[in-house]
């Protein structure tokens, strides 16, 4: 078998562009100027510009939301720590004096300043503030409160108090 030789004939340029034309002809690109296709990438340019500033504003918003919730509640921490901190360190002084007068005098001259300075700063993160009131008695005992059982309870009734205000306190 012979295989058909191969006749190369010259095609003219003319019938090859014509070709060509008709190709880019079947596709239907849209004739697109360049202000027209500026305006369109600015325009997309923009819609990205708009939704990122968006994800970013969102985002920001709740870490702020986050970081504040969680410096609220490292405050409300921090002021129970104080407290506490204030109650027993004035339940132990109260428990080492057994001198009726001078618990008396250590408690209204110095005592019942710095535990109501304690109680009001912890008072707004109590929830359940009525039963804090009830129990808060320590931060403005009267003589008649502290002497309701008799002078030579002073200290029990003033360490009684602290106490119930501390385990009311642990469990907030």
């Amino acid at each position: 078998m012979a295989t058909p030789a191969l006749n190369p004939t010259p095609v003219p340029i003319a019938q090859v562009a014509s070709h060509t034309e008709q190709k880019h002809s079947e596709w239907h690109y849209p004739q697109i100027s360049g202000p027209e296709a500026t305006i369109m990438v600015g325009c997309l340019t923009a819609i990205v510009a708009v939704v990122g500033w968006v994800v970013v504003h969102r985002t920001a918003l709740t870490r702020d939301r986050e970081a504040r919730a969680h410096a609220d509640k490292t405050g409300k921490e921090a002021r129970k720590r104080d407290l506490l901190e204030v109650l027993r360190r004035w339940e132990q002084k109260f428990v080492v004096v057994t001198d009726p007068d001078k618990i008396g005098q250590l408690y209204y001259r110095e005592g019942i300043n710095e535990i109501a300075a304690a109680t009001i700063k912890f008072r707004g993160d109590v929830a359940d503030k009525a039963r804090f009131d009830e129990l808060n008695v320590i931060s403005g005992m009267n003589p008649q409160t502290m002497d309701a059982h008799g002078k030579h309870q002073r200290r029990e009734i003033i360490c009684g108090a602290v106490r119930n205000l501390i385990a009311f306190i642990q469990e907030a």
